[in-house]
């Protein structure tokens, strides 16, 4: 199952860090990006359900197959239930027959759904801070004479939401509990219908000295307990999750859920009983390392004002290694993002559970050295990880000249659908890096949330995908790690 991995890591591609050839910054892109078929049924990186909205073939270049949304044959021979919650009181449920496809079902269920357009005023709100000036406070029919919001937001108030990557001010953090200058706090996750967020003990990159390493693990066990002290019943509920079933339980009772991740293995330095030290303090994942080669591993940025050279470890320290089998001993999820390519590759092989990039966009669409490459997204299909996007504006598209963002949540799932299309749509997930540097026209804050949703939905992605999306293939990466612990 692993061959291809290692074949990667044997061959010579791997000889650079950071997998950029020195170049810490690129702007250039291709302008159609290649895409390769799906592995077939038996192939390693078959998952039994590729992704299900092949569409856009302008994206994929002249020449490009005609969308395609049939089902795979696992879910379309099942005769699967799908539901559309309508906030009433009703669910519209359609079965997929054999033969049928997701657009069959999608149809069917609009036109059951437009018997029944009324819509509770909590999931008509969800949608307000998402409709034009020219929409506001309009009524329904006028702003919307076929329902498609109205259904958009109530598919969306179904939906488990789950940010996986939103960083907190530090050493002055906001109570997130009032409304706040951050771009995700409790009001604004409320509005927006973001149930549940990884909130980050970030720890930037510094000096790899004993001292360095201590004053950063204070750090990072500091921000653990002061996101967990964030947890409580006024104005909203809130509750703190440190497992699959806790955020599921949480979720449905209407409260609120926080989750805890650690970002830069620097804060472990060698001490590697810190890990279980932050799994009892709640984090589920650590990101291996931050902008900076750490003790850990090589990093895809290199920092010069550190004394960093372009390769320190050739991909993963031995420490890191052994960091990794650690990991998953205590059940923490590994996170590598901002790792080198080399590193990555080497963790999907080590890995004895999933890998996750917790905030990453498309190297194909977006040359940068953040972005992960069509191997390596192959790679985290193939152990059967995640991709997480994240709508950081330089991740997603090329600046303006004057070096302001360009970027449109269009580019985001633009993001969203290559890798759909890369390597399905069990791989592949959402995060904003909101403060952090996410946020990007569209979906400027937690409040604007629902506007992901709705243009996911209007690309073609139905209630059973966004599920998938938002929280269902993280959650079951999760449950994997968990499961793996000991």
């Amino acid at each position: 199952m692993l061959s291809a991995i290692r074949k990667l890591v044997d061959q010579g591609g791997l000889k650079g860090a950071s997998g950029n050839s020195g170049t810490s910054h690129s702007e250039s892109s291709p302008d159609h990006p290649h895409l390769v078929p799906r592995p077939a049924r038996g192939d390693p990186g078959h998952s039994g359900t590729e992704a299900l909205c092949e569409r856009d073939p302008v994206s994929a270049g002249a020449g490009a197959a005609p969308p395609r949304t049939d089902l795979s044959s696992d879910y379309r021979d099942s005769g699967a239930c799908a539901g559309v919650n309508l906030g009433c009181g009703r669910t519209l449920s359609g079965k997929v027959g054999s033969g049928a496809t997701v657009a069959d079902l999608h149809h069917r269920l609009r036109h059951r759904a437009a018997a029944h357009p009324r819509l509770t005023s909590e999931a008509w709100q969800l949608t307000k801070a998402h409709r034009p000036a020219s929409v506001q406070g309009m009524n329904v029919i006028q702003a919307d004479p076929t329902g498609e919001t109205e259904r958009h937001a109530a598919i969306h108030a179904a939906t488990l939401t789950l940010d996986t990557h939103v960083d907190i001010p530090w050493p002055d953090t906001p109570d997130p509990a009032g409304a706040t200058t951050r771009r995700v706090d409790f009001p604004k996750m409320q509005a927006g219908g973001l149930k549940s967020v990884v909130f980050i003990a970030f720890v930037p990159q510094g000096p790899l000295t004993a001292e360095g390493h201590a004053k950063a693990g204070v750090r990072a066990e500091a921000m653990l307990r002061a996101i967990a002290a964030t947890e409580g019943d006024a104005p909203l509920r809130r509750r703190v999750c440190t497992t699959p079933d806790q955020l599921e339980s949480c979720t449905a009772a209407g409260d609120l859920a926080i989750l805890l991740g650690v970002e830069n293995g620097y804060a472990m330095g060698e001490d590697l009983g810190r890990l279980a030290l932050w799994r009892r303090l709640g984090a589920i994942y650590l990101t291996v390392t931050h902008d900076g080669h750490n003790a850990l591993s090589d990093a895809a940025r290199p920092r010069r004002d550190l004394g960093d050279s372009e390769i320190l470890h050739g991909g993963l320290s031995a420490l890191g290694r052994a960091a990794i089998q650690e990991m998953n001993r205590v059940g923490l999820i590994v996170d590598v993002s901002h790792v080198a390519r080399s590193a990555m590759l080497q963790a999907a092989e080590l890995s004895r559970t999933p890998i996750v990039a917790t905030h990453a966009c498309c190297r194909s669409l977006r040359d940068h050295p953040r972005n992960l490459d069509d191997a390596q997204l192959d790679a985290l299909r193939d152990v059967g990880g995640l991709i997480q996007i994240t709508a950081v504006g330089g991740f997603l598209r090329a600046p303006h000249p004057n070096g302001t963002s360009a970027a449109t949540l269009a580019d985001y799932v633009d993001h969203v659908d290559y890798a759909v299309r890369r390597i399905g749509i069990d791989h592949v997930g959402l995060s904003s890096d909101f403060d952090g540097g996410g946020g990007v026209p569209g979906w400027e804050d937690a409040s604007m949330t629902g506007a992901v949703s709705a243009e996911l939905l209007r690309r073609g992605y139905g209630p059973r995908e966004l599920a998938l999306l938002w929280s269902g293939n993280f959650l079951r990466v999760w449950r994997a790690a968990l499961r793996a612990a000991r």
